[in-house]
């Protein structure tokens, strides 16, 4: 085997290691892309040259010592894509008025997703909120504002700035809790009218 002739190659010729700079790590040969490429392409080549340079290339990169079989390897590499917040199933919106309906997740801790969202829009001062000390919607127990969409900014119940929902026609959309809110403490979300004080439709999540 190739691999194993390069390392037998290493042990032997390789007088003195370097130091890796400061955008290299010393890691065992065989986790090296680089360099394991390397030595996969030499492998299915009959060149001898090239599986000279190939030795000589994996010598150059030594470091540590020579019985570790450890290189030089590039550590900038792109970091791995994060893992997508998990959607947890909470329940579907009890439909009051105005074709209110759609199927409620839990995103991470400080989310909100519903999809398949339903709405006709003709709600004068309608938007999203929720509570937290109350057990099902009303205008005293209303403590959290979910403005849609979201741009940044948090809203009180009072700001007669909060924007207004649009219709909907089974869209997804996502909405964000405001700092110190966690998901485990809404104890229900509704699309509700501030200028009449009514649910258009909710969920109980307590």
């Amino acid at each position: 085997m190739l691999v194993k002739f390069i390392l037998f190659s290493l042990i032997l010729a390789v007088i003195e290691s370097r130091q890796c700079t400061v955008k290299e790590s010393c890691v065992p040969v065989r986790t090296c892309g680089p360099i394991l490429e390397a030595i996969q392409v030499a492998s299915q080549n009959r060149d001898q040259g090239l599986r000279q340079r190939t030795i000589e290339y994996v010598r150059q990169n030594i470091c540590g010592r020579i019985d570790q079989q450890r290189v030089c390897c590039p550590s900038d590499n792109p970091s791995p894509a994060p893992v997508p917040e998990q959607e947890v199933y909470l329940g579907n919106f009890v439909t009051i008025i105005h074709d209110v309906t759609g199927e409620v997740y839990a995103k991470g801790t400080n989310k909100i997703v519903i999809k398949n969202l339903t709405y006709d829009g003709q709600g004068p001062d309608a938007f999203f909120v929720g509570g937290t000390a109350t057990n099902s919607p009303s205008d005293s127990g209303v403590n959290v504002v979910l403005p849609y969409p979201f741009k940044g900014r948090h809203f009180g119940y009072k700001d007669t700035s909060v924007p207004v929902l649009p219709p909907f026609n089974g869209e997804t959309i996502e909405l964000t809790l405001p700092p110190g809110v966690d998901v485990n403490q809404l104890r229900w979300v509704s699309l509700w009218c501030r200028k009449f004080g009514i649910s258009f439709g909710h969920i109980i999540l307590a």
